[in-house]
Order: structure tokens, then C-alpha cells, then sequence
């Protein structure tokens, strides 16, 4: 087979690829006019729209880090993650730093886990996702002025592409990542009227899901949300 058979193959492939893209969003679109103002359906939608994408995004798995195979004196790392408040403006804060900071953190992490490692063997991470890892649209009056993207971007954008980030540099240094997810006021949805929303109707909890969704092959890494006191 020549390079140029290999071309057509390719080139037939994508094409096919693209035709169930546009099926898939063509069935997506239908189903947002569908619901309209119904919450619920509208955020199932929004998962739909995640799960399509994904189907196009092979994530490599990590490689597992050579750690210590001893039971003896083992302990826990355990990082909490909270107030991240991703798209926040402020003389110096804004959606740059935020990442480049939740970066530098997961960095420090692992440094401070291999000192302990000195000692002792630390194979396993819990992350405690406190909450407003986003810092939402319409929280308080006047908000849309102070933030630098829309809530749309900061759960299926930024949050996914820093959170990914964050997450393969454990999961690089740990066997085990166990990722407690509780929701934050700034995941409101609705603005004035959020209080007609359910709980569960929050985009801090969105983004925990598409989380999981984008490690759903990884058995390595787990997801436990917890919502009103309520483990999920």
C-alpha cells in the first residue's frame, strides 16, 4: 500500500467521523430546543453535548509511577482544592494566573509528598474539591463585569483543560487519586431565581461530572460528589 491508498483510507475515515459529529450535534440541537427552559433537561443536555465530544478526544492514559511496594507505615496525601474561582478578575487575578497557579500547586504537591516518601511510603492522594472551583456568571449584581468568561467556558473549557492538567500530574506521581467533589455557592445557576433551582442544579457539580466523564477509562482515578450532605 502506497502513501497515497494511505492518504484515501485517512481521508475516508475522517470523513465518516465527521458525518457522525454532525448527526450527533444535529440530535443535540433538537434536543436543547427541546427542552428550553426545563432545567433538568437542559443540563442533561449539556452532558450529552460533553460525552459526544469526548467520543472524538483518545485521552492516554498515564503511566503508573514506580512507587514504593511496601505496606509498612503507609500514609495518605491529602490535598484540598477549593476557591479556585476560575474567571475571576481582580489588579491580579484572572483565568491565566488561576491555572498557572492550580499548576503550581499540584506541583507542590507531589514535591512535598516526596519528602514524606523519605520515611514512609505515600502511594495513595485524596483531593478534597471544596467548591467554587468556578466563580460563576450571575452570583451577585453587577458579576458579568468582573469576571473574564462566560460560565460556559469556565465548566466546559477552562475548568476541563486546567482540571485535566492537575489531575494527570497526580495521577503521574500517585497509584491512586480519590477526588471528593462537593459543590459551592458560586456553581449557582439562575441568578435571582436560584433558589427555585435544585441543588443538584449547580455547575461546580457539572464540572466535577464532565471530570469524571473525560477519566472514565482511568480506574485509577475515582469521583465521589457530595451534594447537600448527600454522597452520590
Amino acid at each position: 500500500m502506497n502513501n497515497k491508498d494511505i492518504d484515501k483510507l485517512i481521508a475516508e475515515a475522517e470523513s465518516v467521523k465527521i458525518q457522525e459529529l454532525k448527526s450527533d450535534n444535529l440530535k443535540l440541537l433538537k434536543q436543547l430546543d427541546k427542552a428550553k427552559n426545563k432545567k433538568e433537561d437542559m443540563i442533561e443536555a449539556v452532558y450529552s453535548a460533553v460525552s459526544t465530544n469526548l467520543r472524538t478526544w483518545n485521552k492516554p492514559l498515564i503511566p503508573k509511577p514506580k512507587l514504593s511496594k511496601a505496606n509498612k507505615n503507609q500514609e495518605i496525601a491529602v490535598a484540598v482544592l477549593t476557591d479556585v474561582q476560575l474567571a475571576k478578575v481582580t489588579p491580579d487575578y484572572n483565568t491565566e494566573i488561576a491555572e498557572k497557579r492550580v499548576i503550581e500547586y499540584a506541583n507542590k504537591i507531589v514535591e512535598l509528598t516526596n519528602l514524606q516518601r523519605n520515611a514512609h511510603p505515600v502511594n495513595k492522594c485524596v483531593v478534597l474539591a471544596a467548591g467554587d472551583i468556578v466563580e460563576g456568571e450571575l452570583i451577585f449584581p453587577g458579576q458579568s463585569h468582573l469576571i473574564d468568561s462566560s460560565l460556559y467556558h469556565q465548566v466546559t473549557v477552562d475548568g476541563p483543560r486546567i482540571l485535566t492538567k492537575f489531575f494527570d500530574i497526580l495521577l503521574a506521581n500517585f497509584k491512586e487519586v480519590d477526588v471528593h467533589w462537593v459543590i459551592g455557592n458560586h456553581g449557582s445557576l439562575g441568578g435571582r431565581a436560584r433558589k427555585d433551582y435544585h441543588p443538584d442544579s449547580n455547575s461546580d457539580r457539572m464540572l466535577g461530572k464532565i471530570m469524571s466523564m473525560v477519566y472514565g477509562n482511568d480506574k485509577r482515578i475515582s469521583f465521589t460528589y457530595i451534594v447537600v450532605g448527600v454522597c452520590q
